[in-house]
């Protein structure tokens, strides 16, 4: 540009108006290019805000799916959580129901064992009694067998003591008529 107006003046100095000219002419030179400088920033101010805008609506929708998978697994968890404390709670009801028949079972047991205790001891009682009551039965039979024989001996004593009686007092009866002369028949 300088060797322009150098060439235009016919290589003398500069003019005030050629200063002032070509002061203009850097100036609108500069006006163009910063307007084209502001276009280009404008422009890329308007990529970066339209990448900046894509990225962050990407950036939102990613954060948004991770919000969402996030949600989707707590939810997963919580039910996974509910379905343990379900199969726990079970379990621990299972266990109850189970101990309370294990408990039920031996008080059953004890139960058997005692009645069967109780049993014993009442067959045993009733052994005893029905041995006592047979030593009784048969003492009793052996004293009844001593009375019979001994009945039976002193019916025969008696037997024989009347029929003694009776000769003697026939003998008697006799001697008594023979001291009174009389005989009876």
């Amino acid at each position: 540009m300088i060797e322009e107006m150098k060439n235009s003046n016919e290589g003398r100095y500069f003019t005030n108006s050629m200063f002032e000219e070509t002061e203009m002419s850097i100036r609108k030179k500069m006006e163009e290019i910063l307007k084209e400088r502001e276009k280009e920033i404008e422009i890329q101010k308007q990529i970066f805000k339209a990448k900046h805008e894509r990225e962050m609506k990407s950036m939102i929708q990613r954060l948004e799916e991770e919000k969402q998978r996030a949600d989707e697994e707590i939810m997963k968890m919580q039910s996974q959580i509910r379905k343990e404390r379900r199969d726990k709670e079970l379990a621990e009801k299972q266990m109850q129901y189970l101990q309370k028949e294990k408990k039920e079972r031996a008080k059953m047991k004890r139960n058997h064992k005692d009645e069967m205790m109780r049993i014993k001891l009442k067959y045993e009682m009733d052994a005893r009694r029905k041995a006592e009551l047979n030593e009784f039965r048969d003492q009793k039979d052996q004293w009844i067998w001593n009375l019979k024989d001994r009945i039976e001996k002193e019916d025969d004593q008696h037997e024989l003591l009347k029929e003694l009686f009776e000769e003697d007092k026939k003998g008697t009866k006799k001697k008594n008529q023979k001291s009174n002369g009389c005989v009876m028949v």
